[in-house]
């Protein structure tokens, strides 16, 4: 599939800024994977909230996400709530994808963006590769649209799964 025949089924769920954050999930995750694919995001990633907080059950306190070595283990470890945080410069074959979101739960993850002009066909290639990239790290993991899931979640849908191919992390 080429980055033209992705943005032609799934351009209603990107190019349109409608003031919404469109999310997609990733699911099934065991503790150990969200660990690793949030060292991964942030390995690659320069985050760009202001002031990106955990709350701390033990402490009763907020906490810097970067005052420990990975805070989404403490979030599965039930040691933190879930959190929220946003990063820039996640590139897949050197096209930038734009700012996303990301929540980490117990479970799973959930990545949300901006619609816009910023996103093309390249951009929406490069962030399917990025999210096959990271259920690729996975046993089970499944994405799924979120509860504020893209306008169009068939299209997105059965864009992804042409996308993953047989065999692949279908939804």
């Amino acid at each position: 599939m080429t980055p033209e025949e992705l943005w032609s089924g799934v351009e209603s769920n990107f190019s349109q800024d409608d003031g919404s954050l469109p999310c997609v999930d990733i699911q099934n995750l065991t503790t150990t994977e969200i660990g690793e694919i949030y060292l991964l995001i942030r390995g690659h990633s320069r985050v760009v909230s202001v002031d990106p907080c955990f709350w701390d059950i033990r402490s009763s306190s907020d906490r810097h996400i970067d005052e420990v070595s990975n805070a989404a283990s403490l979030v599965t470890s039930q040691r933190a709530e879930p959190f929220y945080f946003a990063v820039e410069g996640v590139s897949f074959e050197n096209v930038e994808i734009p700012c996303i979101g990301i929540q980490v739960f117990q479970d799973s993850l959930t990545f949300d963006y901006k619609m816009g002009s910023e996103w093309g066909p390249k951009q929406a290639f490069a962030f399917f590769s990025f999210l096959k990239a990271l259920l690729s790290q996975t046993q089970h993991g499944t994405l799924v649209p979120g509860a504020d899931g893209p306008p169009n979640p068939q299209s997105f849908v059965q864009l992804w799964n042409q996308f993953v191919g047989v065999g692949g992390q279908q939804v």
